[in-house]
């Protein structure tokens, strides 16, 4: 069975989306999709190996390190990959 999780943005707020053209935007929901639909297929995120519950994906441009708990994943980082250009 799913689980079907809602989003909630902490460290990275909800402004810093706004912040990133549409394009990004639609990337990072993208990523996190998997993350609020259900089990976390292993493309889609890595576990923190020393934080149980935590995940960073990696998207084409970013990084955003996550939460993910039973009803709700909290985005905790949203950050520019320096390796990747905008």
């Amino acid at each position: 069975m799913s689980a079907v999780r809602r989003l909630r943005w902490r460290q990275a707020p909800e402004w810093t989306m706004g912040a990133l053209t549409a394009e990004l935007q639609d990337e990072v929901l993208d990523a996190l999709r998997p993350l609020l639909v259900g089990p976390i297929p292993p493309e889609a995120a890595v576990p923190d190996p020393d934080a149980p519950g935590i995940y960073h994906v990696f998207t084409a441009h970013l990084l955003l390190v996550a939460g993910v708990y039973d009803d709700v994943v909290d985005v905790l980082i949203l950050r520019h990959r320096p390796d990747k250009a905008l």
